[in-house]
């Protein structure tokens, strides 16, 4: 090219390019946005930095999965796709709040933590599977658009409101029931 010629690349192609660049910067912008004010609100919420970002655990671990399951079967972040992440989130944190007051409430009224998860589990835990059940099916119904991907959204976002649902029922009272064993282990030591 001869000295001084400058050129850009123009068209629907590039503004397409850009537009997605520019989306997927935002999303990603959000959902961290998204992530810490969660976290602020659970801290503002439970009055203890502990429980915060115990809650976090099960609200991070679904859009850790769907980005595993987008790398292992090659599905790119686009428009559709970068958005799964927020919607996740934003509906596993409802369930962690059910599961986690419901154990809470019950602990501050005097019952055994394992008592008090069962009876959450009775009360709350039917309200999150129901729940789960029933948004899952409607973003299952996106699997069958010919555009893929919307296909793709549908698909993940189901993934990962399951995931937030295993999440929220297995790994937050798995980890309760540690830190709860972990610290009536050190309370008896202090006593003895």
């Amino acid at each position: 090219a001869p000295p001084g010629l400058q050129w850009e690349i123009a068209g629907y192609s590039r503004v397409f390019a850009d537009m997605e660049e520019l989306l997927i910067k935002g999303q990603l912008f959000s959902l961290w946005g998204a992530l810490l004010l969660i976290f602020i609100l659970m801290l503002l919420l439970w009055r203890s930095l502990g429980s915060a970002l115990l809650c976090m655990i099960p609200n991070l671990s679904p859009i850790l999965l769907i980005f595993i399951v987008m790398g292992l079967f090659g599905l790119w972040l686009d428009m559709a796709t970068a958005m799964i992440a927020s919607v996740a989130v934003g509906i596993a944190v409802d369930d962690t709040i059910h599961v986690y007051n419901g154990y809470i409430s019950r602990v501050k009224a005097g019952v055994p933590p394992v008592q008090a998860l069962a009876r959450t589990y009775s009360y709350a835990g039917r309200a999150v599977v129901t729940t789960t059940f029933i948004l899952s099916a409607q973003f299952m119904i996106l699997i069958s658009s010919s555009f893929q991907p919307t296909s793709h959204f549908g698909l993940l976002t189901s993934i990962g409101l399951w995931a937030a649902l295993v999440f929220d029922l297995l790994l937050l009272p798995a980890i309760i029931m540690l830190l709860t064993a972990l610290n009536t282990g050190v309370t008896r030591q202090k006593t003895a």
